[in-house]
């Protein structure tokens, strides 16, 4: 029934949308939170400004389990 499928679907909701900018030293890191909700379920993604996804940098950049970007500390020298 196109009534039913129709009502049981609900668009993404951010619960913890994430800030259009952030600043931090690279020697403390930071973790960017973004969480949200809907059905079914969504799909964080991270995106550049340019549209490409955000992708894992070992030792850089990392999209959690949650949605969250986690950028840990790292050493100038590294990259």
């Amino acid at each position: 029934d196109f009534s039913s499928s129709v009502a049981d679907t609900q668009g993404p909701t951010f619960l913890n949308e994430p800030p259009s900018d952030v600043t931090f030293l690279n020697t403390y890191g930071t973790i960017i939170p973004c969480s949200a909700t809907g059905h079914p379920s969504p799909t964080i993604k991270w995106r550049t400004e340019d549209g490409t996804e955000v992708l894992n940098v070992p030792g850089l950049r990392h999209v959690r389990w949650d949605g969250s970007l986690d950028f840990p500390p790292f050493s100038q020298e590294d990259f």
